[in-house]
């Protein structure tokens, strides 16, 4: 053993003399340089060679100090440098309480310190700055496969950093006191961390749950201590601790993986142990600590080093109940961390007097174990030697580095959101009003008067001023007119409450108008929790959070006033088996009840769907939405009570609607029709009308009749129009959509009751129990709830560029029509609600379908029950998450290339890429590659050809190229993206 003090180590001034305390120390992964950090407030990087060899230590030639690093403003408590190539350096201080991340910028010129006469021979600049502690943050540790980073603080928290974005993972805050060491299990499945309230804690890392506490060690344990800084063998069988007690001996105690006791202590030291450090690698040792003749699993041991106040450093095995070495006096201040090299074969070590020391043991060369010995035994708790590998080529390494510089998105905390965890309120659209109230957002006042039946209650709610701040108004009523104002000013709400006999309330509606008779678009909400930028070059997809954006254009705009807040109710005539009577079961379901509508045709009391038909209003108006000024001020009216007189006989009058179209107060035209008006529309082609009587009128923008009208087998419960496209929803669940440009059909009348779960609810329609459910319908929509538990409802139908329909229901499920095959496909499930990418979208333009939809899901509200079953089952199966994600992200890029949205379907693409890196789906990848490639990889089966594009346009070659970078960052893929890299870049397919 050779043990030796470079003095030239050192954070002194030169002019001082003084040596601040080096607090932490770190061995590059290549041996060939160390970090220490100081009380100065600098980390510090230096040479090794001048340590291990004379000669280079006296050759000037050979710089010793090769780079100090000064962005810290407060002392720097821990070093530590990332694992297999050291890429990363990660550095920690107690003032700053922030945690900087350095890279290497390779070779480049000396440079001389600011301030200071020192020169950089190397340049290592910031990567990132993490921030989330509060207060001093006291040790770093990077898993064994540079996955995470874990920081521990003063604050009590640990912090789990990805460690590759660099984004925050999971931050673990119990009652802990202070951290004071953390260390990870080489396996990669728990995370340890020794607090000051004299206790280690062991974390999951499949849920980031505690798996034990231990206590009983460091009952006794002084609080003298500055760090506890543990360390977890190689093997991952035990974990040796620092600041433990048996009886009045300070001991290092160890821990043992299968019953997580401490029944082994390591007793020796006369004060407080600082320190634990494993050395990396296995060795074979005789009864005597000599190299044996026969090297079998017998004679392999662990190492450990120990360092603590009493100024001394201990080296122990598994082996032997005594140390191997043990070196005292050779500081004089406390022992603050220990640093092995690669190789097993020196250990560093730093001290308070700011000095350090180099312990070389050479007779270890001959008694390393190989590396497989060391993943055999990790192997035995499940760990994967597959996911550690080195690059094997330089095209490997430069597809890493490109990744490493791509700008990352934001994590959300997915599953926070999802359980609650956040309160806040999703913004509206255009003054929309949300199906819920906060009692944080409003004001309500509430005055009672007695009276001899009844009790009158009338509540004012004030909304606040605020536009950039999302506040919540009550819901509106389903019949209520929707407009809107720019105006910020507060808008007061009457409603009158009245309370019966019998207990029940009943609201009466109140109609929200505007005092302008033009709409115009509410201030554009900020996302709560991501800030999203306003350009349209380069869109991600975020992983979800409550996040609604907002999508511009009529293609693909928000549910207007046509549309009830609580959707179009349904009910259905399933095709579901009624349950058999038994006498011990339950009884059957009751059928949900269904709105009855103002005009019921014949055909709706035979049909298998039946949708709530509009009330007719009055008088209503319908304003356009859109970027179109032009088109923002065109304003339609319909008077459904118009009277009208015969010239012939002043005594005779009849009932009739008028339709008026006006721009800017002016009016442009107007027309005449028998049948009350239900709903309207209209786009820069044409104008429609939808009557009572089932019929649709069709103008053009000055007024002329381009057809006679359309008439359909029952009323209608919604119209859209969109250029050049019209389409109508009928109540007996009939959804139609015309080419009025082209007097063409897209879809003839294609019944959406597979969209209202027909499959699932029993087909019995008694007309007795129909009289029965209405009476009971109207009740319960007085007292303004949902009736209709179990069948979904209408919460907004779109057309697509392309003339496919998007219908939206309250059970957070979205559908498009296939017109190939003529079905419908459900594009969007509350199943898919634990993916990491749910309600996603990846821009603000009305370009983005998908986007659109995600926001407008959120909007709409609801929830399938299946989603709260979702939530449950992911608890308990985390491994679960990936599979459903990977899923998801599949789907969404069928949806993307059924819609003809091509910039989301190669962003989706890219997401599809990474996902499929990260869960090493090594098939997939194949097949994946395979069909963008196409021939000769991928053969024609039956004559069948090869697309070289998709959706017409989109070079699948090109899309490779895009993605194969993406791939490349799993090393295990690595062969691989190789060889596609070498085929997609060959002269042959340029």
């Amino acid at each position: 053993m050779i043990i030796s003090k470079p003095h030239w180590i050192s954070h002194a001034e030169r002019e001082k003399g003084v040596k601040p305390a080096i607090y932490s120390i770190h061995v590059h992964p290549d041996g060939k340089r160390i970090a220490t950090g100081s009380l100065d407030t600098t980390v510090r990087i230096w040479n090794t060679d001048p340590i291990f060899d004379e000669t280079a230590e006296s050759n000037p030639d050979c710089h010793k100090l090769l780079c100090t690093l000064a962005r810290h403003s407060g002392a720097v408590l821990c070093v530590r440098w990332s694992n297999n190539e050291g890429r990363y350096l990660a550095s920690s201080s107690d003032n700053d309480n922030v945690i900087i991340v350095w890279e290497s910028e390779g070779e480049s010129f000396a440079t001389t310190v600011f301030g200071s006469s020192e020169v950089n021979y190397e340049t290592w600049r910031p990567k990132q700055y993490l921030r989330g502690h509060d207060s001093d943050v006291q040790d770093l540790a990077w898993s064994r496969d540079n996955v995470y980073l874990a920081s521990g603080s003063v604050d009590g928290s640990v912090i789990v950093w990805n460690g590759t974005t660099f984004d925050q993972v999971r931050r673990i805050e119990q009652q802990g006191g202070f951290v004071k060491g953390i260390t990870w299990d080489p396996v990669g499945k728990f995370i340890a961390a020794q607090y000051d309230n004299k206790m280690l804690k062991i974390w999951r890392t499949s849920d980031w749950n505690v798996e034990q506490e231990i206590r009983a060690p460091f009952i006794n344990a002084p609080s003298t201590t500055f760090f506890r800084r543990p360390s977890w063998a190689p093997t991952g069988t035990q974990i040796v601790t620092a600041n433990a007690t048996n009886g009045a001996h300070c001991v290092a105690a160890i821990i043992s993986r299968e019953e997580w006791v401490a029944d082994v202590s390591l007793v020796g030291h006369k004060c407080p142990i600082e320190v634990a450090s494993f050395n990396p690698h296995l060795f074979y040792l005789g009864e005597n600590g000599e190299n044996p003749a026969e090297k079998s699993s017998e004679h392999l041991s662990t190492v450990c080093a120990l360092g603590g106040q009493d100024r001394s450093i201990s080296i122990w095995t598994t082996k032997f109940e005594r140390p191997l070495a043990v070196a005292t006096d050779i500081f004089e201040g406390n022992v603050y961390d220990l640093s092995w090299t690669p190789d097993g074969q020196a250990l560093f070590a730093c001290a308070h007097d700011g000095t350090v020391a180099c312990i070389r043991l050479p007779e270890f060369s001959e008694q390393i174990a190989p590396e497989d010995q060391v993943l055999r035994q990790l192997a035995a708790f499940g760990y994967n030697s597959e996911s550690s590998q080195l690059p094997e080529s330089t095209l490997q390494l430069d597809i890493e580095d490109t990744n490493a510089k791509q700008p990352k998105p934001t994590t959300a905390r997915r599953f926070a959101d999802l359980m609650g965890e956040t309160t806040e309120t999703l913004p509206t659209p255009n003054g929309q009003l949300p199906d819920k109230t906060s009692s944080s957002s409003s004001t309500t006042t509430t005055t009672t008067a007695a009276a001899a039946n009844t009790t009158t209650t009338t509540t004012t709610t004030t909304q606040g001023e605020n536009s950039s701040t999302t506040t919540t108004q009550p819901s509106r009523p389903a019949d209520a007119d929707f407009t809107s104002s720019s105006s910020n000013q507060p808008t007061v709400l009457q409603q009158t409450v009245t309370v019966g006999k019998d207990g029940k309330r009943r609201i009466k509606p109140v109609t929200i108008r505007s005092s302008s008779s033009a709409v115009s678009p509410g201030p554009r909400p900020a996302s709560p929790k991501v800030q999203s930028t306003q350009h349209t070059g380069i869109v991600e997809a975020r992983p979800a959070a409550n996040v609604v954006r907002w999508v511009d254009g009529i293609t693909y705009d928000f549910p207007e006033s046509n549309i009830p807040a609580s959707g179009i109710g349904s009910v259905v005539a399933g095709n579901k088996r009624e349950p058999m009577e038994v006498d011990q079961g339950t009884p059957p379901r009751k059928r949900p009840a269904w709105i009855d509508s103002a005009l019921l045709p014949p055909a709706a009391a035979r049909s298998q769907v039946r949708l709530g038909v509009p009330k007719i209003r009055a008088n209503f108006v319908w304003t356009p939405r859109g970027n179109d000024k032009q088109n923002k001020a065109i304003l339609m009216e319909c008077d459904n009570h118009n009277t009208g007189t015969n010239n012939t006989s002043a005594s005779t009058t009849w009932d009739c609607a008028r339709l008026s179209v006006s721009s800017h107060g002016k009016k442009l035209w107007h027309d005449y029709l028998p049948s009350a008006i239900m709903l309207m529309g209209g786009c820069h082609e044409f104008y429609a009308a939808a009557c009572e009587d089932g019929s649709v009128h069709l103008y053009s923008s000055t007024g002329r009749r381009i057809l006679p009208p359309i008439v359909l087998e029952s009323t209608i419960v919604l119209l859209r129009c969109s250029d050049p496209w019209l389409v109508c929803l009928t109540a007996t669940g009939l959804l139609y959509t015309w080419d009025v440009s082209k007097l063409s059909s897209r879809l003839d009348g294609v019944s959406i009751a597979p969209l209202l779960r027909v499959a699932q609810i029993p087909g019995s329609l008694d007309e007795d129990e129909d009289e029965e459910d209405e009476e009971e319908e109207d009740e319960e929509e007085e007292d303004g709830e949902d009736g209709d538990k179990d069948t979904p409802k209408i919460k907004d139908v779109r057309i697509q560029k392309n003339g496919l329909p998007l219908v939206i229901t309250n059970y957070q499920q979205a559908f498009t029509y296939h017109p190939g095959m003529k079905v419908w496909l459900r594009i969007s499930d509350a199943w898919y609600i634990v993916s990491e990418f749910w309600n996603s979208s990846l821009g603000h333009p009305s370009d983005y379908p998908l986007g659109w939809l995600s926001a407008a899901m959120t909007l709409n509200g609801g929830l399938d029950p299946i989603g709260k079953v979702m939530l449950n089952f992911v608890e308990g199966n985390k491994e679960a998450v990936g599979t459903i994600t990977l899923s998801h992200i599949e789907i969404q890029l069928a949806v993307a290339a059924l819609l003809n949205s091509k910039s989301e379907y190669r962003q989706w693409l890219k997401i599809y890429a990474k996902k499929l890196s990260a869960e090493n789906a090594q098939e997939k990848v194949k097949e994946l590659c395979h069909w963008l490639i196409g021939p000769p990889l991928l053969p024609c089966v039956d004559g069948r050809h090869w697309e070289p594009t998709v959706m017409d346009s989109l070079s699948k070659q090109d899309l490779l190229r895009d993605i194969l970078p993406l791939l490349g960052t799993n090393r295990q893929l690595q062969r691989l993206i190789n060889e596609y890299n070498t085929y997609i870049n060959s002269p042959a397919t340029l």
